[in-house]
């Protein structure tokens, strides 16, 4: 809507034509660069949000294997577990 609104004042002859355009000029290119800076900060929020998941998981998955009971590691041997999660 506004990306309209600027194409019609630049097609209309005026005598402030000028400072029309720098108004207009300054909106879109603060619409740009809010826009930029948004979708940084959203990649940086995905990037900590799939780390601190990762980082649980794996400390989850890592208490799950330490906790687990020795009658299990003697009765599996170790090619098969490794076989079975690949």
């Amino acid at each position: 809507m506004f990306l309209f609104t600027f194409v019609q004042a630049a097609m209309v002859e005026s005598v402030s034509h000028t400072s029309v355009e720098e108004i207009y000029m300054i909106i879109y290119g603060s619409l740009v660069a809010g826009t930029l800076v948004l979708s940084f900060i959203r990649v940086l929020l995905f990037f900590h949000v799939t780390v601190k998941a990762s980082e649980k998981l794996h400390s989850h998955m890592f208490d799950a294997v330490i906790r687990a009971p020795i009658y299990f590691f003697d009765t599996n041997p170790i090619g098969i577990l490794i076989y079975s999660t690949v």
